[in-house]
C-alpha cells in the first residue's frame, strides 16, 4: 500500500520536475548502488524521460566500469546513441596487474568502446600524470574509425609513452577535431620510432580552439606547437589560450592571422616579449583579450605590458579587454605605482584608438586583503580611463572565498581551464 502510494507521488513529481532536475538528483546517488536499489521505484517513474541526460556524459575510472558499459551496449544497443561525452580517468587502480599495465588495459578498453559510441562529440582524458601509450600498437590501424566523431578533445595530466609521435597519431585520427585542450602534457623517456605509428593527415575540419596549459618552450612541447603552426593540422583558430607566452606561442598567434577572435594569456608562467612588433597587427578580427593573474611585482608584469603595448590601431574589432589582478597587488600599490602608471597609460591609449573597447578589471583573492574595497576604489579613481570614459570601464571582485570559488570559472576567468566549455571562451 505504501509502495503504491509512493509510486503515484513520484509519478506526479516526475511530471512537475524537468529531466534536468532529476539528473542533478541522480548525481548524488550514482556511486551508491544500494541507494539506487532502494529508490528503484523512482527510476521507473522518470528513467524514460531522463535517459538522454543520464547517459550524455559517461565517466570511466576503472576497467570494470568500462567493461560493464561495453556489455550494456551489447545488450541494449539503443543506449549508445545517447552518449556524447566520455570522460576517461583519473584511473583507480584495483587490479593485481602492475599499475602501468592496468592503465594500458583501461585505455585500450576505452578505445574499443568508442567504436560503439558513434554519437560522441567530446572526449576528455585525465590520467593524473599516469604513463600511457595513447596509440597502442594493437589498435593503431583502427584509430581513425574509433575517433572519427570527436570534435572536442581534452588531454589533461598525461605522460605520453611513445613520445610525440603517439600524440600526433591521436590528433590526426580525430578527423573532425575543432577544439583542442592541452593541460600539463608530459612525454615519458621511452620514445618509439615515428614510423611505428604511420600517422597520415586526415584532418577534415579547421582547428578553431587551442588552449595550452603547460611549459611550451621545452622539447617536445615546442615541437608539437611548431608542428601545428606549420600545417600539421588545419590550423585556423578563432580562440587561443596560453599559460605564459613564449616565442612558440607568439608564433601561433601570428599564424592565426585574421581568424583569431579571442585570446587568453595566463601570467602564472613567464611571458616573453613578442619576437616581432606589433605582434597583433595581422590579427585584424581580434575582438577580446583576457590577461589573467596579473601581479605588478611578479615576473608577468613586463609580459602583460608587452601584450598591451602591441594592441594597436589595426585591431579595430577589439571590443573587450579583461585584466585579472591578484588581490595581493593591492597591498603594494605605492611600491608598484610606476607599473600601474604604465598600465594606465596603455589603457588610456587603447580607449582613445579603439572607441568600442570596454575594459573589465577582475580582482581575486581580495578577501585576504584588509580594506580591499577601499584600495580598489583608490586604484580605479586614479585611472585615466575612469576619469575620461568611465562608462567603458567595469570592475568586479570576490569579497569572500565562497564568491571566489563559485565565480572563478565564469565571472573572474582565472584560468583557461580545459574543462571549461569552448563556448565560454567566446561569451565575452
Amino acid at each position: 500500500m505504501l509502495a503504491a502510494h509512493s509510486f503515484s507521488k513520484v509519478q506526479v513529481f516526475s511530471r512537475q520536475l524537468p529531466p534536468e532536475i532529476w539528473i542533478v538528483v541522480l548525481s548524488y546517488l550514482i556511486d551508491d548502488r544500494m541507494s539506487l536499489k532502494v529508490c528503484a521505484f523512482v527510476c521507473r517513474a522518470w528513467l524514460s524521460a531522463t535517459r538522454p541526460y543520464l547517459l550524455e556524459t559517461v565517466r570511466i575510472h576503472n576497467l570494470s566500469t568500462c567493461t560493464e558499459i561495453d556489455a550494456s551496449i551489447d545488450t541494449f544497443p539503443d543506449i549508445a546513441r545517447y552518449v556524447r561525452e566520455p570522460h576517461v580517468g583519473p584511473i583507480e587502480w584495483t587490479d593485481s596487474l602492475s599499475r602501468e599495465e592496468y592503465i594500458r588495459d583501461v585505455w585500450s578498453c576505452c578505445l574499443r568502446l568508442l567504436g560503439k559510441l558513434k554519437g560522441i562529440r567530446k572526449l576528455s582524458i585525465d590520467l593524473n600524470s599516469e604513463r600511457v601509450d595513447l596509440a597502442p600498437e594493437d589498435i593503431q590501424g583502427q584509430l581513425p574509425a574509433l575517433l572519427e566523431g570527436v570534435e572536442t578533445l581534452v588531454l589533461k595530466d598525461i605522460a605520453c609513452l611513445g613520445g610525440l609521435a603517439a600524440l600526433k597519431c591521436i590528433l590526426l585520427a580525430c578527423s573532425r577535431l575543432s577544439h583542442l585542450y592541452f593541460h600539463q602534457i608530459h612525454f615519458a623517456d621511452e620514445v618509439a620510432p615515428y614510423h611505428r605509428y604511420d600517422a597520415t593527415a586526415n584532418h577534415k575540419e579547421a582547428l578553431r580552439t587551442l588552449v595550452w596549459t603547460g611549459w611550451a618552450e621545452y622539447y617536445p612541447s615546442a615541437e608539437l606547437l611548431s608542428w601545428l603552426r606549420h600545417g600539421g593540422m588545419n590550423f585556423s583558430p578563432s580562440r587561443l589560450g596560453f599559460k605564459g607566452m613564449t616565442e612558440g606561442t607568439w608564433d601561433l598567434v601570428h599564424a592565426a592571422g585574421d581568424s583569431l577572435e579571442y585570446l587568453s594569456v595566463d601570467l602564472e608562467y613567464s611571458t616573453s616579449r613578442p619576437p616581432t612588433a606589433p605582434a597583433f597587427a595581422c590579427n585584424t578580427r581580434l575582438a577580446s583579450i583576457d590577461i589573467i593573474r596579473f601581479n605588478p611585482h611578479a615576473h608577468g608584469a613586463e609580459g602583460m605590458l608587452s601584450v598591451l603595448s602591441n594592441i594597436g590601431a589595426t585591431n579595430t574589432s577589439m571590443r573587450q579587454l579583461g585584466l585579472s589582478v591578484v588581490g595581493s597587488a593591492l597591498t603594494r600599490m605605492s611600491s608598484d605605482a610606476s607599473i600601474w602608471r604604465e598600465v594606465d597609460s596603455h589603457l588610456a591609449r587603447l580607449a582613445r584608438s579603439l572607441p568600442a573597447l570596454v575594459v573589465t578589471l577582475y580582482f581575486y583573492y581580495c578577501y585576504y586583503v584588509d580594506d580591499h574595497s577601499g584600495k580598489i576604489i583608490e586604484l580605479v579613481d586614479n585611472l585615466t580611463l575612469f576619469r575620461e570614459a568611465r562608462g567603458r570601464l567595469s570592475v568586479c571582485w570576490s569579497a569572500t572565498r565562497e564568491q571566489y570559488l563559485h565565480a572563478k570559472a565564469v565571472d573572474l576567468k582565472l584560468m583557461c581551464l580545459p574543462d571549461v566549455d569552448p563556448g565560454l571562451l567566446g561569451s565575452l
